[in-house]
């Protein structure tokens, strides 16, 4: 495994997938480290990215009029709500989920210089770190020591699965994916949408190539049943049940729907602590629900329900316990208060023109690899404040752009400069009068 440099955009995605919220904070607000690497690639522009992408707005291409209506939509609610003499810092602070799609451009100048098979290389480092940080994690857990912990899990696990043919010569790999679970299976500072949107994310993988499907689906059995058997005879942190017994994420993932069936599958194992988890967790579900419902019914007039309540609303209202949040967990519901109803369609658009553009990489691995992280991202959103925060929507985005970026390097024809360090012989490349580069073979066939 030979890689000549750890680049800059792979250390802003690890850090943003090991340390999550810790690594996120890293600045002086309202400059954090995402918004400073956004504003370098700015500053950069690397590939003219910005007036491509006002080409491809004016030319119609389906994601970017996309990010462009997100965007545009959010800063006419910011003009919005400054009018009505909203605080500036509020604003912004929401405003920020209309602004993160800008890493996927962002991320497409950068994966274009970047072929597939280097991009290979680098995710082993990136697995690497990322579990050897998530079981760090695990024990300063255990001491009382908070260093910060990954929060889109699903993402590493799901990307590492999609490009598996990718890393077949890896003798690490099987290690490697087990190791990216470790946050999901162990619930480090997780609940059971990190759990869901990893199940959703690996089986976009499985039924994007019947090989895939094989794959994992030996895989998962073969793990299911070692995991039966093992899995009671290893015990969970804290007390807690046993975390590689299959049957306990079954009724974690039960519980999402049925949380008394879920107990009564931990109590017929004999895991009633964990029952009681599960059944104290209806009590969270209702918390959430109610915000929902409240935040529904506050949108009581025409103009409201189009426009919602705006960047910078409060919700503490919302909330039974008056607790100040800034987000529902519920990426849809978030796009409904604070953006309205067309906020809410424009987002939806832009997740679809997401799918389209993914399904049509043709690299196969990478495709079910973007596809997968674009499913269980949603799934996890849908639980979680993934979408409107930066510790799950800049790695997102950024991977997604990078993804995208690598389709494109994959099918541009290799530069002359690449040729030109790659050849093992030397070329001239005088100028002809057109301007055109002409290569001239320098040796005895010269």
């Amino acid at each position: 495994m030979r890689v000549s440099r750890f680049p800059l955009w792979a250390f802003i995605l690890t850090g943003y997938l090991s340390a999550g919220r810790v690594f996120a904070y890293i600045g002086v607000p309202p400059l954090f480290i995402g918004e400073a690497f956004l504003g370098w690639n700015v500053l950069r522009n690397r590939h003219n990215w910005l007036g491509k992408f006002v080409d491809d707005v004016i030319r119609g291409e389906i994601l970017s009029l996309a990010i462009a209506l997100h965007l545009l939509w959010g800063v006419i609610e910011v003009f919005r709500c400054m009018y009505g003499g909203r605080p500036p810092i509020d604003v912004l602070r929401t405003f920020a989920f209309n602004y993160y799609p800008l890493y996927i451009l962002a991320g497409i100048a950068i994966g274009r210089d970047v072929p597939i098979s280097q991009f290979a290389r680098i995710w082993k480092i990136v697995i690497i770190l990322y579990s050897i940080y998530c079981v760090l994690t695990g024990f300063a857990d255990s001491a009382g020591v908070d260093i910060g912990f990954a929060t889109l899990t699903p993402l590493v696990p799901v990307v590492t699965a999609g490009i598996w043919s990718h890393l077949k010569r890896w003798p690490l790999r099987y290690v490697a994916l087990l190791g990216s679970t470790y946050p999901v299976i162990f619930a480090v500072g997780h609940g059971r949408g990190a759990l869901l949107g990893m199940v959703a994310g690996l089986v976009v993988v499985a039924l994007n190539s019947g090989l895939n499907l094989v794959r994992l689906g030996m895989g998962v059995v073969g793990v299911t049943i070692l995991g039966m058997v093992v899995g009671p005879l290893i015990p969970g942190p804290h007390g807690q049940s046993p975390p590689l017994d299959p049957s306990v994420h079954i009724a974690r993932l039960v519980g999402t729907f049925d949380p008394n069936t879920a107990a009564r599958i931990l109590d017929a194992r004999g895991y009633h602590e964990e029952a009681s988890i599960i059944v104290a967790a209806q009590g969270t579900a209702r918390w959430r629900q109610q915000i929902w419902t409240n935040a529904i019914r506050s949108l009581n007039t025409t103009t409201l329900m189009a426009l919602g309540q705006g960047h910078g609303a409060s919700m503490v209202d919302l909330v039974p316990d008056k607790q100040e949040i800034h987000t529902p967990h519920n990426f849809s519901i978030y796009c409904i208060y604070y953006t309205g109803w067309m906020g809410l369609v424009i987002f939806c658009f832009f997740l679809v023109a997401l799918l389209v553009r993914a399904r049509r990489i043709e690299d196969r691995p990478l495709r079910s690899a973007m596809l997968g992280v674009i499913w269980s991202t949603m799934m996890v959103a849908v639980t979680g404040n993934c979408f409107e925060t930066p510790f799950g929507a800049i790695p997102f985005y950024l991977f997604c752009g990078l993804g995208l970026g690598f389709a494109q390097a994959a099918r541009e024809p290799v530069t002359e400069p690449r040729q030109a360090r790659n050849s093992r012989r030397q070329i001239a490349t005088p100028r002809s009068f057109a301007g055109y580069r002409t290569p001239v073979l320098q040796g005895r066939h010269a």
